[in-house]
């Protein structure tokens, strides 16, 4: 996954395992973790860019599609899933139960 850095970013984010934006932490001015689900209120997070001076919010796509209605100005971070061959092969098993 690819951001920019962004140095008048706040990270926020709620998803389970937020470690997986570990290599985005350095590149956004503070970062805040919510418990899986969260449901943002727009006020804590104006409240968060002003405590730190910053105009952009950096989140996930799932964390965005919470917030996007609130108008902030929003940078993406995008999560790649890789599947264990092993995984991929029950999924496909699974999937041929039901198209017999």
């Amino acid at each position: 996954s690819f951001v920019k850095e962004n140095p008048k970013a706040v990270l926020v984010t709620a998803i389970a395992k937020p470690f997986r934006l570990y290599e985005h932490f350095i590149k956004a001015r503070a970062c805040y973790f919510f418990k899986d689900h969260y449901e943002f209120k727009k006020e804590e997070l104006e409240n968060l860019l002003k405590k730190h001076n910053c105009d952009t919010l950096m989140l996930t796509f799932k964390d965005f599609v919470k917030v996007k209605d609130f108008g902030f100005k929003c940078q993406i971070i995008e999560l790649n899933i890789e599947l264990k061959d092993s995984l991929r092969e029950k999924i496909k098993t699974y999937i041929k139960e039901f198209e017999q």
